[in-house]
């Protein structure tokens, strides 16, 4: 049974064992062999416990799944011979012209994939419609000067985006400026029938007819397909590794093939330290693309940055301020800065929730920037003057209405040690304050220390003070 049930994987098809007693020239025998042949199976020898045998009468003993093997045994297969593609490097010099990497210098790459990563309202999908407003109009970029000329000649947009309604869409292209004639948005497919119930969402995966799409278009320069999440296959699954470079490869040969620069705006998942990591899923999403940008939250309230995130073409140290407006039709757009700043994507992810004066990202861990602000600056204020203990830290902070939680982060802000003195006691110092004189280790994280002067003095005045239990004012 084990033996057939092989067979019938191998075909392909629902076909059950032949009877033990059967003539060989019955229908069954030929339909099956049929069967092997359009399944284009490369059987060579089935192998099973016991040799059929012919009897007089012309029926065979055992199945006939050995004959159907060697009846197509020596049938034509269906065999790909491949022949290796060689180009000799000097004859691909001078292939790219010089300055045509960039359909938008340091951000958007000439016939490759870009992954635009960012939080949700930060403004992606207004990014992307803007840059295809100026590949449409063959504009200017906003870093480019005032009294340059465009950077290329207009060309063809083709967008695939589902998050939005083609209404939403349109209306934020006429903001942007576009020459809408050259916009070809795309959400479906539909059978060659023309049935129209038999409509199927597009996909990234759809590369076959994303091709015949761009072979259509006069001159295809840019393909945004927004957002990831929203175009991927049914059931796929987007943190397995494997599963994503083999979704990404198809779509970079197809960038590659037509020399189309392909955007991806995609949302960011947990906080992570490094920006290649932002893409939310699997970290393959930035590690399979050769450039990607990433938006953040700017210094200033309402505004933002567009990061390079990763690079391997050009430098990551670039960012571009911009902010999201509204056009005169009430429609958001987004104003883009002129000028760049020396900042990596990763200096913009590490000010989350910890700049004590700077953005606070709304997915960030701790607790909030106000509090965080406020538990620091008690803190900073109340060990201006020396050493304290910590359980009087401790006690005083709950009383000041902070949080153990948000005490700790604002030690960690400050660099706040909790350090043992000769006495056996605990106690908090700034970092910037008096040296102490260390007489033994007390443990790999605690030092054991002698007290200078000053710090016996403050020490006394908080014992003294401990035991006549004052209020917290008499303490400070």
């Amino acid at each position: 049974m084990n033996n057939q049930r092989n067979a019938r994987n191998m075909l392909g098809t629902k076909a059950q064992p032949a009877p033990r007693r059967k003539k060989i020239g019955d229908n069954w025998y030929d339909i099956h062999a049929k069967r092997i042949r359009d399944a284009r199976s490369l059987v060579d020898v089935w192998v099973f416990p016991k040799q059929f045998e012919v009897l007089p009468n012309g029926e065979l003993k055992c199945s006939e799944w050995t004959e159907i093997a060697s009846s197509v045994k020596d049938a034509p297969r269906n065999v790909q011979e491949w022949v290796p593609v060689l180009h000799r490097a000097d004859d691909l010099e001078g292939h790219l012209e010089e300055g045509s990497r960039w359909l938008w210098e340091n951000r958007l790459p000439r016939a490759d994939v870009c992954i635009l990563a960012g939080c949700a309202g930060q403004g992606k999908s207004l990014i992307a419609i803007d840059a295809a407003a100026r590949v449409t109009r063959g504009d200017r970029w906003p870093d480019e000067a005032p009294g340059q000329a465009g950077s290329a000649e207009p060309g063809d947009v083709l967008i695939i985006n589902t998050e939005d309604s083609e209404a939403t869409t349109l209306e934020r292209l006429r903001a942007a400026g576009a020459d809408l004639s050259r916009v070809f948005l795309l959400s479906e497919l539909t059978p060659v029938s023309g049935d129209m119930s038999q409509n199927i969402p597009v996909n990234i995966a759809h590369t076959d007819c994303l091709e015949k799409l761009i072979l259509q278009l006069d001159d295809c320069k840019l393909l945004i397909i927004d957002t990831i999440a929203e175009n991927l296959p049914p059931n796929f699954n987007s943190n397995s590794e494997s599963s994503v470079r083999q979704i990404m490869r198809p779509l970079r040969l197809l960038a590659r093939k037509h020399e189309v620069s392909v955007l991806l705006p995609c949302h960011t998942g947990k906080t992570k330290k490094r920006a290649v990591h932002a893409p939310l899923g699997s970290t393959s999403w930035g590690a399979s693309v050769r450039h990607m940008l990433l938006t953040e939250e700017g210094e200033e309230k309402g505004s933002f940055l567009l990061c390079v995130g990763k690079s391997n073409l050009g430098s990551t140290r670039d960012a571009t301020r911009y902010t999201i407006e509204l056009s005169e039709s009430g429609t958001p757009v987004v104003a883009i800065d002129h000028q760049r700043q020396d900042i990596s994507a990763d200096e913009a992810l590490s000010r989350r929730g910890t700049d004590q004066e700077g953005p606070f990202h709304p997915g960030a861990r701790g607790p909030e920037p106000k509090k965080l602000n406020d538990a620091a600056a008690w803190l900073m204020e109340r060990l201006a003057d020396g050493p304290v203990p910590s359980t009087v830290i401790g006690k005083e902070s709950e009383e000041h209405g902070i949080r153990p939680a948000t005490l700790k982060n604002a030690r960690k802000r400050l660099n706040v040690n909790s350090e043992r003195l000769a006495d056996g006691a605990f106690y908090m110092r700034l970092p910037d304050a008096p040296d102490c004189e260390v007489l033994e280790e007390a443990s790999p994280t605690s030092t054991v220390l002698s007290p200078s002067a000053s710090d016996l003095e403050v020490k006394s005045t908080v014992v003294a003070d401990e035991q006549s239990a004052p209020s917290v004012a008499a303490i400070e």
